[in-house]
Formats: structure tokens, sequence, C-alpha cells
């Protein structure tokens, strides 16, 4: 069986997007997102920290010289900056939340603009309907809308709802191209 890691992020996408709906109408919803976001960032990061801390067995490299001490530098330096990162997250969780409207914006449009590119470059090829294209381009108007739009902090629940339709959208999206795939 063919390793499918894009479907981990479908899968997030949708899991993310019905916590939203369900804890759109919470207090203080942004900062327990940025807070979210600063843990798995932590995580992720202290992981990466532990498997570079303890590897074992050296990379080589093209002519066979063992390379460790660069593999695990190289591992290093970003795990210590996304620890730092999640810190500051997790610390200043209230300052970061009055920006998190713009973060949605810009992943709507990263996602939206990546399903567009994937979407048309293969429909030629698997014989996807043109009714694919939808979802995608709704994603990126969402994110255009958030961007410009969107400066009235009272909203915040009214912009979870929406993130979260957004997200759920793009989940099943991509689980139906996957589908053709």
């Amino acid at each position: 069986m063919k390793s499918k890691p894009y479907l981990l992020t479908f899968i997030f996408a949708l899991i993310g997007g019905i916590a939203l709906l369900i804890f759109a109408s919470s207090p203080g919803i942004g900062k327990s997102v940025v807070m979210a976001i600063g843990v798995i960032s932590i995580i992720a990061s202290a992981y990466t920290l532990l498997v570079a801390a303890f590897s074992k067995n050296p990379h080589r490299n093209v002519t066979g010289e063992e390379e460790a001490a660069t593999v695990k530098t190289s591992l290093l330096i970003p795990a210590v900056a996304g620890l730092i990162f999640g810190l500051i997250l997790v610390c200043m969780s209230e300052f970061f939340s009055r920006f998190l409207v713009y973060t949605y914006g810009v992943l709507f449009l990263i996602c939206g603009f990546t399903q567009l590119m994937f979407i048309t470059s293969k429909m030629g090829t698997y014989k996807i309907s043109k009714g694919f294209v939808i979802v995608p381009l709704l994603i990126v108007c969402a994110g255009v809308l958030l961007l410009v739009f969107w400066h009235n902090q009272e909203l915040d629940s009214t912009m979870t709802v929406v993130t979260g339709i957004v997200l759920i959208c793009y989940g099943v999206n991509g689980f139906a191209g996957a589908a053709h795939r």
C-alpha cells in the first residue's frame, strides 16, 4: 500500500473545522486557538530535540563520510526556534489572538491556491469534474474577505464559524479529490 501523507492534511482540516464549529461561541476562542498552536509547536519541537539528542545512527554523505554532527545541528536549530515560538505563543496568546484572523486569511489563500493548482493540473489526466474547482475558489474568496474586510474584534465567533466551515469544506474536497487519484 502506498503512503499517502497528504491525507493527514485533510484529516486535520476536518478535525480542526469541527472543533472550531463546536467551540465557536466559547469566550476567548481566539486565545485558546493560539495557545493550542503554541502547545503543538512545543510538542513537535521537543520531539525533534529528543530525536536529535538521541540519534545514534550517523548519516553518510555521497563519499561515505559520516555527517552525524551536521544532521544533529540541522535538526537542533529549527527545533529550538520552534520551541521558542511555541513558548511565545502560549505566554502571549492574548496579543497573538488579535492577528489570528489574518493568519486564517493567509492559510485560506495558501490552501485554496494549492488545491486549485492541483485540481487544474490533473483535470485532463484524471477526468476530474469542473465542480471540484468551486470549493477552492470559495476558500480563496474567504481568505481575501478575511484579509481585506475583517477588522472587527467583536465578530470572533462569526470568524470562527466561517473558518470552521472553510476547513471542513477543504477537508471534504481534499478527500473527494483523493478518491480520484
